[in-house]
């Protein structure tokens, strides 16, 4: 075991990995404003949008945590993207 962590862009291949990470985090409706029984089309959707930039980070096996970068939705915010990081 190292202590290294990769954090690559996401691909196809991470999907299920990011799947279970994304349902672990939102799950409780408590940490995330998005609804906790969206489904795996939805996330995925949303997650890997036009615009957002989708990554993981792993350690010593599949993804344990995603990242993502995207767009600031409110046309109010003076913030011009948002980055969202969810970890198991």
């Amino acid at each position: 075991m190292t202590n290294d962590i990769n954090i690559r862009p996401a691909k196809e291949s991470d999907r299920d990995a990011i799947w279970k990470v994304f349902q672990e985090v939102i799950a409780a409706g408590d940490t995330y404003p998005i609804d906790p029984e969206m489904s795996r089309e939805d996330a995925f959707a949303y997650w890997f949008q036009t615009g957002a930039s989708a990554f993981v980070a792993e350690k010593d096996g599949p993804a344990s945590a995603t990242l993502r970068r995207g767009k600031q939705r409110s046309e109010s915010s003076r913030r011009k993207s948002t980055l969202t990081l969810l970890i198991v």
